[in-house]
């Protein structure tokens, strides 16, 4: 399947933002961008400051999106984010993934007014958080497709190792931030035995970008849980070989 993604971030500009603005800020969107380009059919930047309420959301957006087969929507305006159903339903989009790399990104009311939404377009919605928690369900079968084609989600390595040394990790699966890449190259040649520690010095180094911020949810920071989800693989990996 030729999937094709729309972006649409933040652009991260806040220079002159008011006390009564409502600031988005663009700094995961963008290493996202970096990350997806080569499945992009379009890469759309939203001002980062705005107001609270806006009387056209969609004039933010372009008049017509292009073809496409999934939106990934990243810290912009609620707003914003409910109109976006329809021009996706337009555009022959099949699902729109909403990450939520700190847990104020999307309120509980947004959520469920969204999923309303989507239901009644025809559209699949999920908003994984962290997106390094994205895995495949048969609920969700063209955010399936998206998982697949772009080996990004949940992580998802395989490890060789000779005389007690990882000889080669192979990525399935990275982290949208491109983290699991990064530590995968970085550990090569080091003692299987020690592969957890080292995962987690590596992983640490990238760095990762979830917030720093307690999630009731898992009743742990967001950045821990996202490292808990790749030391997890790491060290189940390594039980199997």
């Amino acid at each position: 399947m030729d999937t094709r993604i729309v972006l649409i971030r933040s652009d991260g500009n806040t220079a002159g933002a008011g006390s009564f603005d409502a600031v988005f800020d663009g700094t995961y969107g963008e290493r996202l961008a970096g990350r997806v380009k080569q499945w992009l059919a379009a890469d759309i930047t939203i001002p980062s400051v705005l107001p609270h309420f806006l009387d056209n959301p969609l004039e933010y957006l372009p008049e017509t999106l292009p073809r496409h087969s999934a939106v990934i929507a990243v810290n912009i305006h609620d707003e914003i984010l409910l109109a976006l159903p329809g021009p996706v339903k337009t555009a022959g989009g099949r699902a729109i993934i909403v990450p939520r790399e700190n847990p104020v990104w999307t309120s509980t009311w947004v959520r469920s007014k969204m999923r309303s939404i989507c239901h009644t377009q025809g559209i699949e919605v999920l908003f994984p958080k962290p997106f390094c928690s994205l895995e495949e369900d048969d609920w969700h079968p063209a955010i399936n497709e998206f998982i697949y084609d772009l080996k990004i989600g949940r992580p998802k390595i395989r490890i060789k190792k000779a005389n007690g040394i990882i000889k080669e990790v192979e990525v399935l699966r990275s982290a949208p931030c491109g983290n699991t890449w990064y530590v995968a190259q970085k550990l090569k040649g080091k003692p299987a035995a020690q592969a957890e520690t080292w995962a987690f010095k590596f992983w640490s180094a990238y760095p990762c970008l979830g917030a720093m911020v307690f999630d009731p949810d898992y009743n742990d920071l967001l950045q821990h849980v996202a490292g808990h989800i790749l030391l997890d693989e790491v060290h189940g990996v390594l039980g199997r070989v």
